[in-house]
């Protein structure tokens, strides 16, 4: 392997211009190395404007119409089962339930049922509700 400053002094003396010429020729603002830099420059900046002034908007736009589908499909969901004339019990994963309707808490006669384990509520049932909701099963009793 040839050592480092043997290989500094070749091209030393290979290469053509001096440093002060070469030093002369990088002065030179027509210089094509100027130009490719400013070409690049240039395009990234566009890119730059492009992404700025019209995808992020229109991500941010698509963001909150999803969120506002989502809201209000929620909202609806949420309707259709407080106006529904079946007893309906809404429970997590841990089994505690989120929401119940009217009839529900006729039927059970308990009212402010939320935030109580289902378990404790109603004893009699007995199901896997990790398994039940993470496939979106309903389970009527």
């Amino acid at each position: 392997m040839i050592p480092l400053p043997a290989i500094l002094k070749i091209l030393v003396l290979l290469w053509p211009l001096k440093l002060e010429e070469l030093l002369k020729t990088l002065e030179d603002p027509t210089n094509p190395i100027y130009l490719s830099i400013f070409f690049v420059a240039i395009f990234f900046f566009v890119i730059f404007l492009f992404y700025k002034y019209l995808i992020n908007p229109s991500i941010s736009q698509y963001k909150e119409e999803k969120e506002s589908i989502e809201l209000k499909s929620a909202k609806l969901m949420a309707l259709f089962a407080e106006l529904d004339p079946d007893p309906v019990i809404r429970i997590d994963l841990e089994g505690t339930i989120i929401e119940t309707n009217k009839a529900a808490e006729e039927v059970l006669s308990q009212q402010n049922l939320k935030g109580k384990k289902i378990n404790k509520s109603l004893p009699f049932i007995d199901f896997d509700l990790e398994e039940a909701i993470t496939n979106n099963k309903t389970k009527v009793f």
